[in-house]
């Protein structure tokens, strides 16, 4: 396995929590031999030359007595024992869902070490030989897609060309990443842009990426950076379905910035900011978006006005700036309850 790791570049390219899932479910982090150690230091060393040396030295001997790649961790990345036993339990018990929620905070758009198409391909050939269960192998598969879309969103057409010519080879996980990459990449493609669309400059690909996923799931994150045109692509997908009322929640200081972009983005929409928005009326005649901020919903009076808007049909919920529901005080404690267990009734909640 460390051989194909390495042949496939696998344990040099792939993002340090997704290696940290692998090593951790083929029960390479809980071995009872001279290896332990060397597996638990395995990735911090494979980012430094003398580690990759080292690694590939012992991976292609005879010798059975790994080498102490503790000296090579870089100390400032070492993992305290009791927060790595934590990391451990996450990662074993997460779903395919929560394992891309760990790797969540990478932007599709930062191009810094992106990969070729050939490249990415290539690495998954080698999961077949990787024996995991089947909710963590749709991890590795979903996170190989990922890569070629942030390939495509660097070069667009090059990367698509490239997967159209490398084609199928009969590999179940090859297969898969490329049927799943060119559906998703032809459906991205025949996204039509709504009517009444007047931003002065066309959506991006991963604009229409993204509108076309919400067309075609229950829900989708968007973490691309600051300055990507993450507004817009929620605003778009919210016309790509069609959405009559379409209910954003957000920090404070970003209400009026939602509002003004909507209006530039389709003039016809109808918004509504502030405690207003809780009574506004569902209408099949109009594009309505209620902004409302989060502290809206960790006041005393918040579960009442979510019972009166629960009455409406929402039909797409956009949380911007997510983390703001995960924080861990009383005020955003009670706001966590409140999205949570709010009866919105929802044709397209997102």
């Amino acid at each position: 396995m460390l051989r194909d790791l390495i042949d496939s570049k696998i344990i040099y390219q792939w993002d340090e929590a997704v290696l940290y899932s692998l090593l951790l479910r083929r029960g390479l982090l809980d071995l009872h031999s001279q290896h332990k150690q060397f597996f638990k230091n395995l990735i911090e060393a494979s980012r430094i030359d003398e580690g990759r040396k080292a690694i590939e030295e012992y991976a292609n001997s005879d010798s059975d007595n790994p080498p102490d790649l503790s000296k090579l961790a870089p100390l400032n990345k070492q993992i305290e024992d009791s927060q790595e036993q934590e990391q451990e339990q996450e990662i074993e018990s997460a779903s395919s869902q929560e394992l891309s929620n760990i790797v969540e905070g990478t932007d599709p758009l930062d191009y810094g070490e992106i990969k070729t198409a050939k490249q990415i391909l290539a690495q998954t050939t080698v999961l077949e030989s990787i024996n995991v269960d089947e909710e963590a192998m749709q991890f590795y598969i979903d996170y190989s897609i990922d890569e070629l879309w942030k390939s495509a969103f660097r070069d667009k057409e090059n990367t698509a060309l490239a997967v159209k010519r490398e084609g199928k080879n009969a590999n179940k996980y090859h297969d898969t990443v490329v049927d799943t990459f060119l559906s998703d990449y032809e459906g991205t493609q025949n996204i039509k842009i709504p009517k009444g669309y007047a931003f002065p400059y066309s959506p991006t690909l991963m604009q229409l990426y993204v509108a076309y996923k919400v067309k075609t799931n229950q829900y989708f994150g968007n973490f691309s950076g600051t300055g990507a045109g993450k507004t817009l692509s929620a605003v778009l997908a919210s016309r790509v379905i069609d959405c009559k009322l379409t209910l954003i929640i957000c920090p404070n200081d970003v209400v009026e910035q939602w509002k003004k972009s909507i209006l530039e983005i389709f003039p016809d929409s109808n918004v509504t900011t502030g405690k207003e928005a809780f009574y506004a009326k569902y209408d099949e005649n109009k594009y309505q978006y209620l902004v409302l901020n989060y502290d809206k919903f960790s006041q005393e009076e918040s579960p009442n006005l979510i019972l009166i808007l629960a009455k409406q049909k929402v039909d797409f919920v956009v949380l911007d700036e997510i983390h703001f529901v995960k924080k861990r005080d009383e005020e955003s404690s009670q706001r966590r309850k409140n999205l949570d267990v709010g009866p919105l009734v929802c044709r397209k909640s997102h």
